[in-house]
């Protein structure tokens, strides 16, 4: 009887049904279920909530992380296999597939065209330079629903990041910094990208109704926050001005901030604790080039150390420049300089 009840438990953890019968639910698999339906329109806030369950209260993973963490061990074999079986997957089994393969630096953009589905909500692609402008602009244009990006460490021209506006309307979180290209980019397009409120005259609020959708077209309207590390101050003025309620590079440790809007963490941080149970190394490329891209600040004696001594090295470098000079002007000046110029021109002293 114990252990009867404690199998019933562990299928109720592992499928999240209580009394879910599995006879019943192989019999009405070719229906849509209302589960299904839901999963559907499931947002960023029930993801993060499944995420969050996908272990029991003993720390025990549920049968869904370890199957999707035993797919997660062959990725390199589902991606030789290709739509065929990827397509089988739900949103979240993909998303869960594309935060490992970013972790270990399989992400190209064949493996995005496979992984992607258009019910995500986020989409992580820091540090993946094997993602081209083409393959990011595929991505953006079969997401409707896309809420959050992340593109911190990767070259976006400013054909695609011109595009923000149109592709992801939805868009409140964008994560990027760290590359010179994406940061011109940006901020040659934030002018256009950012939301704006224009006054107009109407009659009747029916009138500004039907003008006010059309205002925002081809901007990010809900953009609410942008985390971008080396935003160029022209780029902080550009958003003071026409975007205030945009908040820039905002503060964990003073402000409530979503899970995704926190620099700590990372965009896809939901998706990957549903393989949490695994541990995936990353790659020695993304290893180094994190280490490039954040150098440790030297501490503040030795800049000021340094400072006195290029002062120093200056100065001595200019005292000895001005005794030269003065030297070759006493000389210059000399009688006996001027009797040996004379001898060398046949002058009798």
């Amino acid at each position: 009887m114990l252990q009867q009840s404690h199998s019933r438990a562990g299928l109720e953890d592992a499928w999240g049904e209580d009394g879910a019968d599995p006879a019943a639910t192989s019999s009405s698999s070719t229906l849509p279920s209302l589960a299904r339906r839901q999963r559907g329109a499931m947002d960023r806030s029930q993801v993060s909530s499944s995420s969050q369950h996908a272990s029991s209260s003993d720390g025990v993973p549920t049968l869904q992380a370890i199957c999707l963490g035993v797919l997660a061990v062959w990725l390199e074999e589902l991606i030789e296999a290709g739509e065929q079986v990827l397509s089988l997957l739900t949103a979240e089994a993909r998303a869960a597939l594309l935060a490992v393969a970013r972790h270990k630096g399989l992400l190209t953009d064949h493996v995005l065209a496979l992984l992607l589905h258009d019910e995500w909500h986020t989409l992580n692609l820091a540090g993946q330079h094997r993602v081209t402008a083409p393959g990011l602009l595929h991505a953006l244009q079969h997401l409707p629903f896309l809420e959050v990006l992340d593109i911190s460490r990767c070259c976006v021209p400013h054909s695609v990041i011109s595009q923000l506006g149109h592709m992801c309307p939805r868009l409140q979180v964008l994560r990027l910094g760290h590359d010179s290209t994406t940061d011109a980019a940006l901020t040659r397009a934030l002018p256009s990208l950012s939301p704006q409120v224009q006054q107009h005259d109407h009659q009747s609020w029916e009138q500004l109704d039907e003008t006010t959708p059309q205002l925002q077209t081809g901007r990010l309207a809900r953009l609410s926050y942008i985390i971008w590390p080396s935003m160029p101050a022209k780029a902080g003025k550009i958003l003071a001005e026409k975007a205030p309620r945009i908040c820039l590079n905002p503060d964990p440790r003073k402000l409530a901030l979503p899970p995704e809007a926190d620099a700590r963490l990372p965009a896809d941080a939901a998706a990957m604790e549903l393989v949490g149970q695994f541990e995936w190394p990353a790659p020695e490329s993304c290893q180094s080039s994190a280490a490039v891209s954040l150098p440790e600040r030297p501490p503040i004696a030795d800049l000021f150390k340094a400072a006195y001594e290029d002062r120093d090295q200056r100065k001595a470098a200019k005292a000895e420049r001005n005794y030269r000079q003065a030297l070759a002007r006493q000389w210059r000046a000399s009688p006996c300089l001027r009797a040996i110029r004379l001898a060398e021109m046949g002058v009798p002293l």
